[in-house]
Parts: structure tokens; C-alpha cells; sequence
């Protein structure tokens, strides 16, 4: 589970930024929240703010992580798409906060035990194109249940050898051998590549760096273009067929229970020569009266709605991170989803009855109708906004609102309306009028 995200120097957060997944004293809900060894846990959140505010950074900043943590660098693979995709800029309205490194941090609990892993990178312009920056990875470090296990600056990397610490190694660890491994590591550490997956994981802890690099790959599912992605099914490489359809009970059951059609979806997963597979959809139409017998076998985009196939595609995503208990983070969760849907997921994450194995949602949205004291509690709510002359984004809860005084914001108040109605800030200025004039009758050159 995820407990708390941190950013400072991301992009357009450059003050220490805090998302926290740990419920605030309110009492209302109180059968919405996760609760284990002690801890109140949020099982969802919501993100609101204007276009630009910085929402979509807070899914990019968990982003990176998974994908660093997976690659086990951070190097720039200038024929990889996704790697390029994944840049990370400091603070961009501001070019002295460049020489400062960006720094994030995630804490989760795991199997009862709680981890801290931060990691702090410089990303630097070479040139006057903005596409080439150089990455140094500054400072990383690990906490395991509150304990120091070790800290990395720049390519000097120390291992703690406290007897607290030293509970965490499997076999017969000794001060005297980790500084040995620790002087070994320092000789041959690379500038770009992760302590975390490289050297502590081959030579100090496989165990422990592994249960964290899993959580990453395994308990975090980001998404961060939700109406662009696309669903991909990888076969195991020992399957020799070229071309298999797959029919999945998942999705059949979404399309049961939304009482889209009598229509039957199932995948098709193809391979070429190359081993690059391609995953569509394709929908059975049964055709009653027909002589033949027959039905229509056709691909699901030419019939089907892109909200259906969205929903298809996120039914994978959405009940994977159920079963393992995975935080689920998406960018713009409605862009192609029914308000009511979006809704009813959320309802099944709040819900500990269905979310057994305590999954976590966290998606950002323009639409209010989910500002809804039904639907969420008020740590759950979360706003950005961004100062109009600094341009640094800030992010805050509708909890952080006091209930009582001249600016008060009370339970039963309805908080779709004061949204709108800029009470809380976050809401989108855009003199359009005065923008559509100047287009059609400004002078050349005007800006």
C-alpha cells in the first residue's frame, strides 16, 4: 500500500510536495479506510485542478519511479521511445533551480513492514536543445521500519552497520565484511545506474532489494495516458502458434453486467516473425435467424463504442490491482468512461468487503460530479493549483479546510457547488473571449 508520495523540484512542484494516502482524525466514512497495524489508509483519492496545474505530474513522478526501478538506471535510450517519453525536468520556470536535483521519494508498506526509498537526480542541459540533458543520479537511500540501510551520495555509497540494521541481511553478515563489499561498490559505481537494482541487489541484499523492486513493478500500476493506452497481452515464448484467441471472463463479466449486447469478446494475440505481438479485440455478434447459422466475428473498434472498449481494456488493470492489492494510478480516468462508471469503481475500492487485499485508486479529473460527500471523504479529495506569477504548483486536500471560522467548509455542505464556485481554488481562468478577439483582430507580431 502506498502511504506517501514525496516531490521537490519536479517539474512544476518546486517546494517539498507531500501525497499522503494516510487518513486524516475526520470520522465520517470510517468504513471507507484500509486499516492495518495501527494505520488508517486511504483506499482511494481524487485529484482535481485546472489544465497545466501539475496533476498530471504527480502520476508521472510514480511513473518514473516504476520505470527507473525496472530498468535499473536512468540512463536516456534515445531508440526507445517510452525512455524518452519519461523525461524529468526540475523546476521549469526558473533557471537556477536547474543546478538543484529533483527529488522523489515513495513510502509503502509491504508485508506488514514499511519502506522508504528516495532517489535524487540532477538533469541538466548540454546544449541549447532541450533534448539533451545529462543524468546524475545524487543521492538514494533506503529505510526499512524506520532504519537507515543505506544512503548514497553521488557515487559514494555507505551501508549502515548498526545491529538494527544488520537484522535485515540474511546469513552471517558482519561489519567487517559490508565494508569490504561497501569499498568494493564505491571503486566501480556508475553515476547513472541505481544502487537500489545494481550492486546492493547482486552483492549485499538480493532478498530485500528484490521486495522492493517487485513492489514497484508488480504493486504499482500506472497509466499514464489513459485514453491512449492500449491493452497488450504478452505469451510466454515457448507457445509456437502465430496467432491465438483468448477469451477472458472479466471482460465478459463488464459486458453481463453493463448489459452492453449479446455480443461475445475475446482477444486475439498475434505474433510476426520478428516476435512483436499485437493484441485486438474482436467481437461475436450472434445473428438469430440466420440460415447459415453463423454469427459475426469483426473487430470490436468497428461496432463497438470506445467508452466499451476503454472499459474492456481497463477491466485487466482494474481487477489485477484488486487481487494483489496493487496501486492502481491513472491520468484522466474519465476521458473515455461514464461518470457513473467511474463512480462505481471507485465505490468497489472504498468498498473492504470487495477490496480484501486493500488495492489503492488515485486518478485526476476535470468532471465535479465525484465532489460528493457520498463518494469520497475530504482527505480524499485533493486539489492543484498553480500560482499565477511563480508558476509552482501546490497541492492540497479539501481536509486541510476547517470546519468551523469565516472560511469554514462544513460536512454538509455540498462541495461540487463551492467548487465551482472557487471556494476551494483549483478551478481553471480563461478569459476566452478576450483570447478569441485578439486571434481574429490582433496586429502581426502581437503576442
Amino acid at each position: 500500500m502506498l502511504l506517501e508520495l514525496k516531490m521537490k523540484n519536479f517539474r512544476s512542484f518546486y517546494e517539498e510536495t507531500v501525497l499522503s494516502m494516510l487518513a486524516s482524525l475526520q470520522r465520517t466514512h470510517e468504513d471507507f479506510l484500509i486499516k492495518t497495524d495501527g494505520r488508517r489508509i486511504l483506499p482511494s483519492a481524487v485529484i482535481y485542478g485546472p489544465n497545466a496545474s501539475g496533476k498530471t505530474s504527480i502520476v508521472m513522478g510514480l511513473d518514473f519511479l516504476k520505470y527507473v526501478t525496472g530498468k535499473g538506471n536512468i540512463r536516456k535510450q534515445k531508440d526507445n521511445l517510452i525512455s524518452e517519453m519519461i523525461e524529468v525536468f526540475p523546476f521549469i520556470h526558473d533557471y537556477q533551480k536547474y543546478s538543484e536535483p529533483v527529488r522523489l521519494e515513495v513510502t509503502f508498506l509491504l508485508e506488514g513492514v514499511e519502506y522508504i526509498y528516495g532517489l535524487s537526480l540532477e538533469s541538466r542541459w548540454e546544449s541549447k536543445d532541450v533534448r539533451e540533458t545529462k543524468r546524475l543520479i545524487a543521492n538514494e537511500y533506503l529505510i526499512v521500519d524506520q532504519k537507515d540501510v543505506f544512503v548514497r551520495d553521488y557515487n559514494q555509497v555507505t551501508l549502515i552497520k548498526d545491529k538494527k540494521t544488520l537484522k535485515f541481511y540474511s546469513g552471517k553478515t558482519s561489519v567487517s565484511l559490508l565494508e569490504t563489499l561497501e569499498s568494493q561498490i564505491n571503486a566501480n559505481l556508475e553515476a547513472t545506474d541505481l544502487f537500489l537494482c545494481g550492486a546492493f541487489k547482486s552483492v549485499v541484499n538480493n532478498e530485500l532489494a528484490g521486495k522492493v523492486i517487485r513492489w514497484f513493478q508488480e504493486k504499482l500500476i500506472t497509466i499514464t495516458d489513459f485514453d491512449e493506452a492500449k491493452l497488450e497481452v504478452q505469451l510466454p515464448e515457448h507457445f509456437t502458434n502465430q496467432k491465438f484467441i483468448l477469451r477472458n471472463n472479466v471482460m465478459n463479466a463488464m459486458l453481463r453486467h453493463a448489459d452492453f449486447g449479446p455480443q461475445d469478446i475475446r482477444l486475439e494475440v498475434s505474433r510476426n516473425s520478428d516476435s512483436e505481438q499485437k493484441t485486438q479485440l474482436r467481437s461475436r455478434y450472434p445473428i438469430p435467424g440466420n440460415p447459415f447459422g453463423q454469427g459475426l466475428d469483426i473487430k470490436s473498434e468497428i461496432l463497438e463504442s470506445k467508452g466499451t472498449i476503454k472499459m474492456l481494456e481497463f477491466s485487466f488493470p482494474f481487477v489485477q490491482a484488486l487481487k494483489l492489492g496493487s496501486v492502481l494510478v491513472v491520468d484522466e480516468l474519465d476521458a473515455s468512461l461514464h461518470p457513473d462508471l467511474v463512480a462505481a469503481i471507485v465505490s468497489v475500492f472504498n468498498n473492504p468487503k470487495l477490496n480484501t487485499n486493500g488495492a489503492q485508486l488515485i486518478f485526476n479529473t476535470h468532471n465535479p460530479i465525484y465532489l460528493n460527500k457520498n463518494i469520497f471523504r475530504r482527505d480524499q479529495i485533493l486539489f492543484v493549483a498553480k500560482d499565477r506569477d511563480t508558476y509552482e504548483s501546490e497541492l492540497y486536500s479539501l481536509a486541510d479546510f476547517k470546519t468551523y471560522g469565516e472560511k469554514a467548509v462544513r460536512d454538509d455542505e455540498r462541495f461540487m457547488k463551492n467548487y465551482l464556485a472557487g471556494k476551494y481554488g483549483a478551478i481553471p481562468f480563461v478569459d476566452f473571449e478576450a483570447a478569441v478577439h485578439q486571434a481574429l483582430h490582433g496586429k502581426e507580431g502581437e503576442s
